[in-house]
């Protein structure tokens, strides 16, 4: 018989309001590379609930090598739906770039995961240009998942499957 144990360290950056989050990171192997996730906004995970984006992408992660993953997004108001981004404040968003900022820093690989829709949208315009240019400057680490039927930039938390891939992220 075989026991085994491992501890997961989360931690999660929130407004005071807890309206807003700005950073979620789950570390399960510090010695190992660094993942970062960009998001378009935070919905239900938080340092203890995992949602499905967040599980599915850890369990990618880990089966492909990497130690830890830190959640970012376009916006950092906390809403199921994307239609809830109209309730967000601007002087707690301002902050949010910093943050990606940070998140970029240091990680091997980071995945754009905000969905095939996003960047057609006016509405994300401003802050899809905002990140972009945080990330071109790490291009050659930027990646997206592509679908097993050839779409890419997929949101993890819609139909993802093992047979989903990492591609090159289309700038």
């Amino acid at each position: 018989m075989i026991t085994k144990e491992h501890d997961l360290k989360t931690t999660a950056i929130y407004s005071d309001n807890q309206k807003y989050r700005y950073s979620l990171t789950k570390m399960w192997n510090e010695e190992k590379p660094k993942a970062t996730f960009v998001g378009i906004n935070p919905s239900d995970a938080t340092e203890l609930i995992m949602d499905k984006t967040v599980m599915n992408l850890m369990n990618h992660l880990i089966c492909k090598g990497y130690g830890q993953v830190e959640v970012v997004n376009l916006y950092a108001y906390r809403s199921k739906e994307q239609n809830g981004l109209i309730n967000r404040e601007d002087k707690f968003e301002m902050v949010n770039v910093e943050y990606v900022r940070q998140a970029i820093k240091g990680s091997k690989l980071i995945i754009v995961g905000w969905g095939r829709d996003a960047d057609g949208k006016a509405k994300y315009k401003d802050a899809l240009d905002t990140v972009k240019r945080e990330i071109f400057y790490f291009k050659d680490r930027v990646k997206c998942f592509r679908d097993n039927k050839g779409n890419v930039i997929c949101h993890l938390s819609i139909g993802y499957s093992d047979e989903w891939s990492l591609v090159d992220y289309p700038f």
